[in-house]
């Protein structure tokens, strides 16, 4: 019986002395958190400038061809028809491409193979 409560208890009691440990160590270290904290609200603020471009492309009242438009310029370089269906999850697979054929005979987009 001694053997199963050693195997048990003693690793789970040297777990806790660890964290114990750790977290006395930490708090009574001299550790700049500020890094870490501008770091993390950093990352939130891009995240939230990131949904708030993709959100403005579902207001609704744009028709497809500004839909298509907007999503266009948010991407950098190369796009094709799976990178603005994934933006405009709202249209169809037609409407995208008759949008991307008004773009290009437009001339504001420019077809690669």
């Amino acid at each position: 019986m001694m053997g199963v409560i050693g195997q048990t208890i003693l690793p789970w009691w040297s777990t806790k002395l660890n964290l114990y440990y750790f977290d006395f160590r930490f708090f009574s270290s001299n550790i700049d958190i500020y890094p870490f904290i501008k770091y993390l609200l950093g990352t939130i603020l891009e995240v939230y400038k990131d949904f708030e471009n993709r959100f403005s492309l579902v207001e609704t009242g744009l028709s497809a061809l500004e839909m298509v438009r907007k999503a266009s310029m948010y991407k950098i370089g190369r796009f094709n028809k799976r990178d603005i269906r994934e933006l405009c999850t709202s249209l169809s697979n037609s409407s995208i491409e008759n949008v991307f054929r008004d773009l290009i005979s437009l001339g504001e987009i420019k077809l690669e193979n």
